[in-house]
């Protein structure tokens, strides 16, 4: 990845922060959605931070509680919970990159999206622009069975082919990148999901 990078802390929420020279034109904050992390945005085979960059805006990757370098929080709505912590996080980063009046635009996938729009409708002033990918109206037939196949166990690991196929049958970036950045899911999110 081509700019500055900066790691930044606010209330034990986590987040790369990467800036080219100068000032940007707008920050972008991406919240990845379960069983990844921020790095979700910025891998070499696919790079949206990259792209960001090279439209003049500085980009923020959070690490949503409980992934990457986020610890977990203890509550019962993680995803809510998960959102009121953004707001410092957006602050450290606009005061990074130097610009009071910097606009924010807010991409979320998945549940990152729930987060997303958690704390779009906290109204932060600085937020022009709300942007979800991932998110279905109401869940499949197979995510039903699924759910209540589960035994309560505290963290969920799901297999690839439950969602992409068997390795090699499946070849857009995204959930290559998706691969790349995985982690557990947790058990908390998906039933706050």
């Amino acid at each position: 990845m081509s700019g500055n990078l900066q790691e930044l802390e606010a209330d034990g929420l986590h987040g790369r922060l990467i800036r080219g020279d100068g000032r940007p034109m707008s920050l972008i904050v991406c919240i990845h959605g379960g069983g990844c992390n921020g790095r979700y945005f910025d891998l070499r085979s696919f790079s949206f931070a990259e792209a960001v960059l090279g439209a003049g805006h500085a980009v923020l990757m959070v690490d949503r509680p409980g992934h990457g370098t986020s610890p977990p929080i203890e509550t019962e709505t993680p995803i809510y919970s998960g959102s009121l912590l953004l707001g410092k996080l957006v602050e450290r980063a606009v005061t990074a990159c130097d610009d009071a009046h910097l606009s924010i635009a807010l991409f979320g996938h998945s549940i990152g999206g729930a987060v997303a729009m958690h704390w779009a409708a906290q109204s932060p002033p600085m937020l022009k622009c709300l942007v979800t990918s991932g998110i279905g109206s109401r869940p499949t037939e197979a995510a039903l069975v699924w759910l209540g196949g589960l035994d309560g166990a505290g963290e969920v690991v799901l297999p690839h082919p439950f969602f992409f196929g068997p390795d090699g049958t499946f070849d857009w970036r995204a959930p290559i990148a998706l691969r790349k950045s995985g982690e557990p899911w947790r058990k908390d999110e998906v039933d706050e999901a």
